[in-house]
């Protein structure tokens, strides 16, 4: 009889234990593999993304992105410079590029983002479309970019079309 009382506490304590064990552990082992590109101040450097997509980094630009996208969807990279993307859409979901002073919205398209400073994105579309978000705790609705047109964000301010 002791054995079963034992086997008992062991399962009421032991089972939780091993669950939450499990739902904390588990996420850091499956999180995804994060690369880090940056090319030289003399030389861009290619990008390439595992579905088809491309990212060309202009001289001393950085690109970091997750192997794989989150459980939204969502695939964010990061860029610090310039960058031309070539982005095939995703099954679901979307691609994020998100600078210092912008977030970009993208289900798949072609389009180059420069940033004459820290402060400032610029985004040109050259196929497809985006949506062009500004950062730094401004309201503001987001603008839509299609082909042809270009858009800029400034951190703190709404984002505007053309310039």
């Amino acid at each position: 009889r002791r054995w079963q009382l034992a086997a008992g506490m062991l399962l009421a304590i032991g089972l939780p234990g091993a669950v939450w064990f499990g739902a904390t552990l588990w996420p850091r082992l499956t999180a995804p593999k994060v690369t880090v590109t940056s090319a030289s101040p003399a030389d861009g450097t290619t990008v390439m993304l595992d579905d088809h997509s491309v990212a060309l980094v202009w001289p001393s630009g950085r690109l970091t992105w997750p192997d794989r996208a989150n459980a939204r969807g969502v695939r964010e990279l990061q860029l610090d410079g310039d960058a031309m993307f070539r982005l095939a859409p995703l099954k679901a979901g979307a691609y994020v590029i998100v600078t210092p002073s912008a977030r970009i919205v993208v289900t798949g398209t072609v389009f180059t983002v420069t940033m004459p400073n820290p402060s400032t994105t610029r985004v040109s579309v050259e196929a497809g479309s985006v949506v062009l978000e500004s950062r730094g705790g401004v309201g503001g609705a987001p603008v839509t970019l299609t082909v042809g047109e270009t858009g800029e964000a400034v951190w703190g301010e709404a984002p505007r079309r053309g310039r």
